[in-house]
């Protein structure tokens, strides 16, 4: 869900004042609707949201687990340089496709 669009869930009141959502504005509770954790992100745009139950439609694939290396090459010595290659062989991929749903909102 886009950030602005989750602020306009806070932000929506009923005709009596009251907030419909239950946590206040301005509050640090991880943001959920009827206990489902929701993820704003700019990168989804405004009046849409991905719906879909992660855990069952997307599939990660370990190769080799992170593997970090520290040390100096050549002149990094003489010159107070440190290297670092930090690197993890996975794939991700989306087993169940239809588990994934792009919501209109209005």
């Amino acid at each position: 869900m886009n950030p602005a669009d989750w602020q306009a869930v806070v932000l929506t009141k009923t005709t009596q004042g009251a907030y419909v959502y239950a946590g206040p504005p301005g509050s640090n509770a991880p943001p959920s609707i009827f206990g489902i954790p929701i993820i704003p992100s700019p990168n989804v745009p405004a009046g849409t949201a991905v719906v879909s139950n992660f855990r069952q439609a997307v599939a990660l694939y370990e190769r080799e687990n992170v593997t970090v290396m520290w040390g100096t090459t050549g002149t990094e010595f003489s010159q107070n340089l440190v290297s670092a290659v930090c690197e993890m062989r996975a794939a991700l991929t989306v087993p169940q496709p239809a588990a994934i749903a792009i919501a209109d909102l209005p």
